[in-house]
């Protein structure tokens, strides 16, 4: 579909008409909005504007593709999208384990898990969204959500509203010697957790936010498991529930107030521009008896410089600290998610806080604009667009006042290591990323497999 787009009052180096090319579902207005644009009125260009209108348009994870034509006078803009699958199913998958290189060392099947979430992108052409998420397998956990946009480039609101419930076989109860120590029931879940996750969003400026988040959560787990450690419950479970049979529940509020600047590049692998959040969160627990407060302060900052066209370096400091009652679920610092010292993978550090740095150099093996087609898809959607980018990377890190120090002797040492591996991106945003690193502590070289960035 093409639209053309009229507006009076022709001047120098401004834009009286867009057009735009590849719109099948998503509405004017959203261009519109991004571009600053009004009909009626002139836009003012320039190369500058142009750089910034593109990662606008990219940023809205609406379209695959956003080209916008040279500027070569007159007073038509023509941009030329190529828009997202309506439906699009982000999988899932993983190990009980702590991740893949644990898991090869016995390949048990029974232990992997598998689903997905469901997004129903653009919804209504207003780039409002639906979320279903399922997971079937040792783990199981079923997500409905939905949620709204910014509805302009500045000083307007944004909203989620995500339920989800997640149930599990096994479960980490503590950690002895830097691992995990598991505890499994084969025939009912040693974990049930269900929560419901509020999130405001206020955009002041196009690079900057202020996030708030209430989450209302029933944190249920068998007594059997916390007879192992008490430390994974609040104190009044130690009193009165030590008799109990099946799951102990602990209610949580939580409300985070933060804020994020973010200035990166959005067109590809971001390689310019930084993204700094913040912000406290504060955690309400109880079990039958008084209100138990927990609190959380928390920096976390990348930066990524350009060097070449295909060369580039990024960094990243974080920062988090807890205080307070804090039970053993919250001291998961170091070692969990994408917070970790590569290397290191098998290996857990916990306490009230971490400090953790990471750096790397990268190189795109593949060009700009480089596409696959399939020829199964429909038209619209039969290029996709793929990156892949070799890295070279250092990581070190430290947990804060150590859980059980004793017991946990990588907790007390500040770690480092040093790597390489590469990252796949397909439609931008779905990674496959493997490393090769070095741990110095066990003097080994490690291989691992995930589907997140961690810088």
């Amino acid at each position: 579909m093409v639209l053309v787009l009229f507006a009076s009052h022709l001047q120098a180096q401004t834009i009286s008409q867009l057009r735009l090319i590849g719109l099948h579902r998503t509405k004017p207005q959203i261009i519109y909005r991004e571009l600053g644009f009004e009909p009626g009125r002139p836009l003012a260009y320039s190369d500058s504007m142009k750089l910034i209108w593109q990662q606008r348009l990219q940023t809205l994870k609406l379209f695959n593709q956003v080209e916008i034509q040279p500027y070569n006078g007159g007073d038509t803009l023509t941009i030329d999208f190529l828009e997202r699958w309506y439906y699009w199913v982000q999988p899932e998958g993983g190990f009980a384990d702590r991740n893949f290189h644990s898991w090869w060392k016995n390949k048990e099947l029974s232990r992997l898990w598998m689903g997905g979430t469901l997004r129903v992108n653009n919804l209504l052409g207003e780039q409002k969204g639906l979320i279903f998420r399922a997971v079937l397998g040792y783990n199981q956990a079923f997500g409905l959500g939905v949620s709204v946009p910014f509805l302009k480039s500045r000083h307007c609101n944004s909203w989620l509203v995500f339920w989800e419930n997640q149930k599990n076989h096994e479960m980490g109860v503590n950690s002895i010697q830097n691992q995990w120590q598991f505890y499994r029931l084969n025939d009912g879940f040693v974990q049930d957790l269900s929560q419901l996750r509020i999130e405001w969003k206020h955009r002041f400026e196009f690079h900057q936010q202020l996030a708030v988040q209430m989450k209302f959560q029933r944190f249920g787990v068998d007594t059997s498991a916390w007879l192992i450690n008490p430390d994974l419950m609040l104190k009044e479970a130690r009193l009165d529930m030590a008799d109990q049979k099946g799951l102990l529940n602990q209610g949580t509020v939580t409300l985070g107030v933060g804020g994020v600047r973010d200035t990166r590049n959005f067109i590809h692998y971001p390689t310019s521009g930084s993204e700094w959040k913040y912000g406290a969160m504060v955690y309400l627990q109880t079990m039958k008896g008084p209100i138990r407060n927990a609190l959380e302060l928390e920096s976390r900052y990348r930066k990524f410089y350009s060097i070449s066209s295909r060369r580039s370096l990024a960094c990243m400091v974080l920062a988090r600290y807890r205080m307070g009652e804090i039970t053993y679920p919250l001291m998961r610092q170091m070692g969990y998610g994408m917070d970790y010292v590569r290397g290191f993978e098998s290996q857990v550090m916990d306490g009230n806080g971490l400090i953790l740095s990471k750096l790397a150099f990268r190189y795109a093996v593949l060009p700009n604009n480089t596409k696959m087609n399939l020829g199964i898809l429909p038209k619209a959607y039969e290029k996709i667009p793929i990156q892949a980018w070799f890295n070279i990377f250092a990581d070190v890190g430290r947990v804060l006042q150590p859980y059980q120090r004793n017991l946990n002797p990588l907790g007390n040492q500040t770690l480092g290591s040093v790597g390489f591996g590469c990252d796949a991106l397909i439609y931008y945003d779905a990674l496959v990323r493997t490393d090769l690193s070095f741990n110095p502590n066990f003097k080994r070289w490690v291989f691992n497999l995930t589907f997140y960035h961690a810088l």
